[in-house]
């Protein structure tokens, strides 16, 4: 199976016989992630009377209306469970020490503390570790104490670089902007000013991003997750492992228009395209709104969580560009090459509904349209000699010609 294929042709134009030398420079596109949170804990069983005090049933400031405030891990929970989420998230907004909270089994307050940061991407200055004492007698609960990066002047100082990181980004992106434009908006912004660095600091955060400019996978998908919910866009932070692998990864799953998508702004990246070849330096749109059929064929979700069906195409990044084929038209392939190389773009992306259909245009492609269109480059600029270079993908049904237009 081709998957990424990257190759380089050189076209020599000379008394109208094209010469073509071909080289290899790149076998496979290079996908690289991280790994999510793992939570540790510290667990004491001690029986003894209960302390002073009843439970209270609070109710988290930051539960608010609109889009880009649905919690939606909160809403997977039963209303007990809800409860201890409430009391737990207004104790980690308070920076509490220690929080008390009803007596759960450990695995589902684990779930709770994960989910409450999945839900909750801006609060940056919690770790994902706790400690948890149990208290068994005539009342039982729990005492849970949350691991904080920063203490409250440290997390105030951060929150004013991060306020003003976001308020720079949002200013770009108009507030009356459809839910297409304003996730295609965070996709670009993030690919575009943060570089993805294992081991770098605080990338389990949104800081990482904001401020550091350095992150990888938890930190985009949680800074996705964060514009998207100040421009009143659906969001969610979802985890799980790369396909055949166990390597953890995060990703998104919006609301585009009514329908459900799911946006990776981590693979977005062009390095994940080209490894160390500079000539490619587009940004990759395959995880710009794509369904469950695309995604699954590289991601693998947690099993833990109820996730809604991705099963429409109308706001995926390549249909929307029209790059986006249900049939293999020449004349149409060529002249989508024609129009790229006449705009001087730098590539022309070619991505086809099913394997067949990849099939069938890979044979018209290779066997002459794509010299008939370096054909047409050279002539129009100029060009004795031609070079270009494609990515032949078949795992993801996709052609990309880049043109070289010196």
């Amino acid at each position: 199976m081709r998957h990424g294929c990257l190759t380089t042709v050189v076209v020599l134009f000379m008394m109208g016989i094209c010469f073509f030398a071909g080289k290899l420079i790149l076998d496979q596109i290079g996908l690289e992630m991280h790994h999510q949170d793992t939570i540790v804990k510290e667990q004491k069983e001690a029986s003894t009377t209960a302390e002073e005090g009843t439970e209270e049933t609070v109710q988290s400031e930051t539960k608010q209306e609109g889009a880009g405030k649905e919690r939606f891990y909160y809403e997977q929970l039963s209303k007990e469970e809800q409860k201890v989420y409430d009391k737990l998230l207004q104790g980690m907004e308070a920076s509490s020490e220690k929080i008390r909270i009803s007596y759960l089994d450990s695995d589902d307050i684990n779930k709770i503390y994960k989910w409450i940061l999945k839900d909750h991407p801006e609060i940056f200055w919690c770790d994902s570790s706790y400690r948890s004492v149990s208290y068994q007698g005539l009342t039982s609960y729990v005492i849970i104490k949350p691991e904080y990066i920063f203490d409250q002047e440290e997390r105030n100082e951060k929150q004013r670089e991060i306020d003003a990181e976001v308020d720079a980004c949002l200013m770009g992106i108009d507030a009356s902007a459809s839910d297409y434009e304003k996730i295609l908006y965070v996709y670009e912004y993030l690919v575009n000013s943060v570089d993805y660095e294992e081991g770098s600091e605080y990338n389990q955060t949104i800081y990482s991003i904001f401020v550091k400019k350095r992150s990888v996978c938890a930190g985009y998908a949680k800074a996705a997750q964060y514009l998207l919910n100040k421009l009143d866009v659906f969001c969610a932070y979802v985890t799980g492992t790369i396909r055949d692998s166990q390597v953890s990864h995060g990703w998104n799953l919006v609301r585009c228009e009514g329908d459900y998508y799911y946006v990776d702004p981590t693979w977005g990246d062009p390095s994940f395209q080209s490894g160390e070849n500079e000539d490619i330096d587009n940004i990759n749109y395959d995880y710009m709104c794509c369904n469950d059929e695309e995604l699954f064929k590289t991601h693998k979700p947690e099993g833990d969580v109820s996730l809604p069906a991705c099963t429409e195409m109308d706001w995926n990044y390549y249909v929307v560009n029209h790059m986006y084929y249900t049939q293999v038209d020449e004349d149409g392939l060529l002249q989508a090459m024609k129009d790229t190389i006449f705009t001087k773009e730098k590539s022309t992306t070619f991505k086809f509904a099913s394997n067949s259909l990849y099939t069938q245009a890979r044979e018209v492609l290779f066997d002459d349209l794509i010299r008939q269109a370096a054909r047409i480059l050279g002539n129009r600029y100029g060009v004795r000699q031609v070079k270009y270079s494609y990515l032949d993908d078949e795992e993801r049904n996709k052609i990309v010609i880049y043109w070289n237009y010196k």
